[in-house]
């Protein structure tokens, strides 16, 4: 988990190959939406199956309150459909692993989430401020793109979080981690008052 030792399969490939495999070949034309898709589920998506909660899930978001919340900070343009809201899991994998996370009264260990939506991927927002977004996926036989509220970071139980929809990989996280830690310690001006 802390090493590179099992690198990933494309840098092993490019690293020793770079010839294209079999069957694939580039033209100078544009990759459709669908293909970027699916290349990037490869390259950004773990699909491990492992059952305990980590770093990099992206569950589903049941909580009504959030929701809301999320979809009114979100400034949609009319007509977007939301596929689902999330909750990506960044509590640090250091934390999960030696089990210093904070606990709630029933002992449940509480995870630090990012508040999101998946839209799919010609979606509009009115507004992009204090947002990220990452993509193109491939979800649920639609292009899609993740969208993450940066000030919409909390505590969740663990058994308050949903469904996992899919697992982000180590290096996307860490990226996502890296930028919400930016957002949570910016200064701002509000301190500075009028004499």
């Amino acid at each position: 988990m802390l090493n590179q030792s099992f690198s990933d399969i494309l840098q092993k490939n490019t690293d020793n190959d770079l010839a294209c495999p079999e069957g694939f070949e580039l033209r100078n034309q544009l990759l459709q939406s669908d293909i970027i898709a699916k290349i990037n589920n490869w390259l950004f998506l773990d699909k491990s199956n492992q059952d305990s909660v980590r770093t990099g899930d992206v569950m589903k978001c049941e909580n009504d309150c959030y929701i809301t919340a999320v979809k009114k900070s979100f400034e949609l343009a009319q007509g977007v459909k939301v596929i689902s809201p999330i909750d990506v899991v960044i509590t640090s994998e250091c934390d999960i692993v030696c089990d210093k996370t904070l606990k709630d009264k029933d002992e449940k260990t509480l995870h630090r989430v990012l508040k999101g939506l998946i839209l799919q991927s010609d979606s509009k927002l009115k507004s992009s401020q204090y947002i990220e977004s990452f993509g193109p996926f491939y979800h649920e036989n639609k292009v899609v793109m993740v969208y993450l509220h940066m000030g919409a970071t909390t505590l969740v139980s663990e058994s308050n979080l949903g469904e996992r929809v899919f697992r982000i990989r180590r290096a996307l996280i860490h990226d996502i981690q890296a930028k919400n830690s930016c957002y949570l310690n910016r200064i701002g001006n509000g301190i500075i008052r009028d004499r």
